[in-house]
């Protein structure tokens, strides 16, 4: 994987990161016990093992287990690419309300990661969903897609909203578009600079 701005980040990153989402990890039968030892194999690269651990988890329900599941199969990392599979576990973990997985799934439409099929409405759907519980990177490629116009139509005041949003969550190239943004004449969004602390976004 590229390290470019449509590239789906780490699941294991989280692990490193420390964001984690119960410290309830009592019991090596314990799912979430399963779930962090899975998060520390893929932070440290070991993918295969991952894989295991999170598929074992994901059949339990957990649904982050079913989110980083799903994105294995979609970039091919510890198990061989799959879209079908990867659109399976995604989705059960959308259903159950992981951010996350809307994220994944809503890039994957926008971008064609794991060789989806481009889907803008699927996209906007499911970011939307992601944006909305906080999640930043959603809320960044967000505000592309009203930006870029990939809605249906060009929203600037929808841009601005979800790129402030992303670069306020210190989403370092939302920051670097929004500086973008608003020196575009374009947009007509200059007069909205002082409204904001950009200084504290530009790098």
């Amino acid at each position: 994987m590229t390290s470019d701005e449509h590239c789906l980040p780490l699941f294991g990153e989280d692990f490193q990161n420390k964001k984690v989402y119960s410290p309830n990890t009592k019991g090596i039968n314990n799912p979430l016990s399963l779930f962090f030892e899975a998060e520390k194999f893929c932070s440290q690269g070991y993918y295969e093992d991952a894989f295991s651990l999170y598929l074992r988890t994901a059949k339990k329900g957990l649904m982050y287990a079913q989110s980083a599941l799903g994105y294995l199969f979609l970039v091919g990392e510890g198990v061989e690419q799959n879209k079908e599979e990867a659109l399976r576990w995604l989705l059960k973990a959308s259903k159950q309300g992981d951010p996350k997985a809307n994220f994944y799934l809503g890039s994957a439409y926008l971008y064609g990661h794991g060789n989806v099929e481009l889907d803008y409405k699927l996209a906007l759907k499911h970011l939307t969903i992601s944006a909305e519980d906080g999640f930043v990177r959603a809320q960044y490629n967000l505000g592309k897609m009203y930006r870029d116009g990939k809605v249906g139509f060009i929203d600037y005041d929808e841009a601005e909203y979800w790129l402030v949003k992303a670069a306020e969550g210190e989403e370092v190239s939302a920051q670097y578009d929004l500086g973008c943004f608003y020196s575009d004449s374009d947009t007509g969004k200059q007069d909205d600079i002082n409204t904001i602390s950009l200084s504290n976004f530009l790098i």
